[in-house]
Parts: C-alpha cells; sequence; structure tokens
C-alpha cells in the first residue's frame, strides 16, 4: 500500500513538471517585443527557432521516459518485480537527454531507488544456464515425447515464482501446451492417488487376475507327471500371465508417485514373476523329458535298425554263398546232363545215314519199320552190340543192357522235364525207347536162336557166361563213372 502511494505521488510530481516545462516553453514563444530594428528582430527570431529545434527531442524523449515509468509503475503494481525493474532501467538510461536538469535528477533518483529496490527479485528471477538448457531439451521433447517433457519442466517449475518471473511464467506457459497438463492444472489434480472408478476398477481386475494365474500355476505343478498332456492349457495360461504383466507395468508407471498405490502393485509383480518362472520351469521340464523320451526311442529304432542291417548283411553274405554254391552246383548239373546225353547217344542205337558226307537222321517212319522187322532188329543189335551175338543171344546181357538203357531215359526224362530245348534231345530219347524195344524183341525171340554144335553149345555157354558179365559190367560202370564224375566235380566246386 504504502509502495503504491509512493508511486502515486511521483507519478504527480512528473506530470506536474512536465505541465511548468511546456507551459514556460509556449509562454516564451508568445512573449515578443512590440518594437525594435528590424536586426533585433532577426536575431530573436533566430534563437526562437533554436530553442524550438531543441525542445521537440527533449519533449519526446521526457515522453518516452513517462511511458517507461508509468509501465514498470504498473507492472510493479502487479507484482511483477522482473518486468518493473527492466522498464525502470530503460527510463534511467533516457533521462540524460533531458533539458530540464532539476528534473531529470529528480527522475534519476526515482529510478535509481527503484532499481535497488527491485534488484533482489530480479535477480532471484533469473535462471542459470543448466536451467535454461533443460527447458530447451523439454521444449525439444514436446511431440516425441510429452510426458518427459512435461516432467521435466515441472520439476523445474518446483518452488519457482511464475507470476514476477518472466522465464518461469513462459515456462508455465510451455507446461500448459503438453497433452492432458491444462485440464490437471486447472482442475487441481494434484494428488497422485486420486483414482478413477475406471483405474479402480482396473487395479482390482489385475490384482484379481494375479491371484488366479497363481493358484493355477501351483494346481499344474502339483502332479507333473499329468503335465505333458496340459501344455495347452499352459501355453493359454503363460499368454494370460504376459497380458497381466503389462497391465502391472503400465498401471505402476502411471502411480510411480502413489506409494500407496505402487506398493500393492510391486508386490502384485513380484508375484507374477514368480509364477511366470514357475511355469518356464514347467514347460522347459517337460519340454526335456519329451526330447529325452524321443531321444531314447531314435536310439532305439537306430539299434534295430542296426541289428537288421546286420542280419540283412549277412543274410545277402548267405544268398550270395548259396547263390555261388547254386551256380557251381548249376554247372556241374549241366555237364552232368551233358555227359548223360553224351552217353545216351553212345549206349542207343543211331538211327542215322551218311549222304555226302553229311549225317542225315531217318524218319521215324523207317525207324519204326525197322523195329517192326525182326530180322533187322537183330542185324541192327548186332552191329551195335557184338558182344552180345557172338555165339548166340546172351539173353543176361541183353537185359542188364536194357537196365542201364531204361536208367539213362529214366534220367534223362527227368533233366528234360523242365522244358530242355536242347538241339537232339527229342532224337536221342527216341533212339534210347527205340534201342529198348528192339532189345525186348530181341530177348522175346531168344528160342529161335541156337548153336549149331555141342563144342558151340559149350563154347556158346561159356561165352554166354563171359558176354553175360562182361556187358553188365560195362552198364554198370558207365553209370558209376558218371556218378563218380558228378561227386568229383562237386567237391571240387566246393
Amino acid at each position: 500500500m504504502k509502495r503504491s502511494v509512493a508511486m502515486n505521488s511521483a507519478l504527480r510530481l512528473v506530470s506536474l513538471s512536465i505541465i511548468a516545462t511546456v507551459g514556460a516553453a509556449r509562454a516564451t514563444t508568445v512573449v515578443m517585443p512590440a518594437a525594435g530594428s528590424a536586426t533585433a528582430g532577426s536575431a530573436t527570431a533566430g534563437s526562437a527557432a533554436a530553442r524550438l529545434a531543441s525542445v521537440a527531442p527533449a519533449a519526446q524523449a521526457r515522453a518516452e521516459v513517462d511511458t517507461l515509468i508509468r509501465e514498470a509503475a504498473q507492472a510493479e503494481k502487479a507484482d511483477g518485480c522482473e518486468a518493473a525493474y527492466v522498464k525502470y532501467k530503460q527510463a534511467g538510461e533516457k533521462v540524460s537527454p533531458l533539458l530540464d536538469k532539476s528534473r531529470a535528477a529528480e527522475i534519476q533518483g526515482i529510478v535509481t531507488n527503484k532499481l535497488d529496490k527491485l534488484e533482489a527479485c530480479y535477480r532471484g528471477c533469473q535462471p542459470n544456464d543448466h536451467q535454461k538448457e533443460l527447458l530447451v531439451t523439454a521444449k525439444g521433447a514436446a511431440e516425441s515425447e510429452p510426458r518427459r517433457a512435461a516432467q521435466i519442466t515441472r520439476k523445474l517449475l518446483v518452488g519457482r515464482s511464475v507470476d514476477r518471473c518472466t522465464f518461469w511464467s513462459d515456462a508455465r506457459t510451455f507446461l500448459r501446451t503438453l497433452p492432458n497438463v491444462a485440464d490437471e492444472m486447472d482442475q487441481d489434480r494434484v494428488d497422485p492417488c486420486e483414482l478413477s472408478a475406471d483405474l479402480t476398477k482396473a487395479i482390482e481386475g489385475a490384482h484379481d487376475a494375479v491371484k488366479k494365474e497363481r493358484t493355477e500355476v501351483g494346481e499344474l505343478n502339483y502332479d507333473r507327471s499329468k503335465l505333458p498332456l496340459k501344455m495347452n492349457d499352459l501355453a493359454e495360461l503363460y499368454r494370460n500371465m504376459d497380458a497381466t504383466r503389462m497391465l502391472l507395468l503400465e498401471l505402476r508407471e502411471g502411480l510411480i508417485d502413489c506409494e500407496s498405490q505402487h506398493k500393492p502393485l510391486a508386490h502384485d509383480a513380484q508375484t507374477l514373476r514368480e509364477s511366470v518362472t514357475l511355469a518356464q520351469d514347467m514347460m522347459t521340464s517337460t519340454y526335456q523329458s519329451q526330447i529325452a523320451a524321443v531321444t531314447r526311442r531314435i536310439r532305439a529304432a537306430e539299434s534295430r535298425l542296426a541289428e537288421k542291417d546286420d542280419l540283412l548283411t549277412a543274410q545277402i553274405g548267405e544268398q550270395e554263398r548259396l547263390k555261388k554254391s547254386l551256380d557251381g552246383l548249376s554247372s556241374i548239373n549241366e555237364e552232368l546232363y551233358n555227359d548223360l546225353f553224351a552217353l545216351s547217344q553212345a549206349e542207343s542205337v543211331s538211327f542215322s545215314v551218311t549222304v555226302e558226307g553229311r549225317k542225315v537222321d531217318q524218319p521215324i517212319e523207317e525207324v519204326r519199320a525197322l523195329v517192326a522187322s525182326e530180322k533187322r532188329v537183330l542185324e541192327t543189335l548186332t552191329a551195335k552190340y557184338p558182344e552180345y551175338f557172338k555165339d548166340g543171344v546172351n539173353i543176361e546181357g541183353l537185359k542188364r543192357k536194357k537196365l542201364v538203357l531204361e536208367k539213362l531215359a529214366q534220367m534223362m526224362k527227368r533233366y528234360g522235364s523242365k522244358g530242355d530245348s536242347r538241339l537232339g534231345y527229342s532224337r536221342a530219347l527216341a533212339e534210347m525207347n527205340s534201342t529198348v524195344e528192339m532189345m525186348d524183341k530181341a530177348i522175346g525171340s531168344k528160342g529161335e536162336v541156337k548153336p549149331t554144335t555141342a563144342a558151340a553149345e559149350l563154347n556158346g555157354g561159356a561165352s554166354h557166361e563171359s558176354n553175360g558179365a562182361m556187358p553188365w559190367f560195362l552198364g554198370g560202370g558207365a553209370t558209376l563213372a558218371v556218378a563218380g564224375l558228378t561227386f568229383l566235380r562237386m567237391r571240387s566246386a566246393r
């Protein structure tokens, strides 16, 4: 109140001095001599013009000083000490051009008094370099990081006089431009623990979710033997816990300044962290056990495959050995068949003639006609087997020879039962059969062939015995020779 009264009195003094100065100037300009010489008149006119030229800038300077002092007084009245200090300082710098030295001294005294009075307040409003940098940083982060900018500005404004200081007033104006800050400032929402209904519901929901998920994790962990069948449930529970974790993170960030809410949320976060760790351990152990079981099955399968591979290798080796043996037996069989074929041709009558150096087989009709004729049968047999017809017909020898030929025929038929297409096989078999038929006919007509003399009879009897033994020996020997040759070949093949 005293300050405003002093200011008003100073303003009145300044106004009165300005009015007095302007009135004196006007009186000086109007009062002039009524008569005089031309020279005196011109001198008076020149001095008046110079006086007017010097009065005009002084009047303008006085007006600017008056304006600055008036604005400074208004700013001081509004408790804007920093603005008032700046205005008074500017007014003091403009006092020197004034013509009225007494008035200038008076104004200079007023300005000096005001500057001394407002200097402490002015200095208190000035920020340091670090505070200026922080405000620049906040303004730079206003677009991308509004929450960071608001946090920096709020902390800068703590304990600052935003009404008296220009810098801090600008900082508050910038703070109000950030999202949601103006509403909070206008509604005086300064209590960090003041919760809305939706926020309270979200906190309660997060707390209930943590308790429920902890219970479910404990139930799944109670009997881990059944866990492989419940892996889908465990995975779904893990996803739910992750969503709850993100909700708790957001709630804790928003209520970090409210200890009464932040501490329970931190406890819920710790409980949830333990549940997540337990779920991860269950998943890991279950997957490891499943992988171990699969590994054991794979190794068992590999072992079985290795055994089967060894067995197959052994079987293949045995098959190769048997194949070689069979190939050897087949070659022996082939050689035996060749020997039988050659023996059958050698032991049977050959029904073929030589025409111009070429061997030509007789037709079957001629062979049948030959077999039907007893005379030609005896002639053919005598020519083929003379040992049996030296002195009559050796019946026993023919019988044994016939038996040999029949066995050869059976063996040939056995070898030929697989459809052998060897050239001459059918002919050789037919000749052997025809030879057997001729022997039957010769044996049947044995009573008609008799020796001519008693000596011949005796000789015939002896020769009969000797001839009968020899052909039998020859026929049996041939068979034994074939069998022995086959046996020797088989041994050599082994």
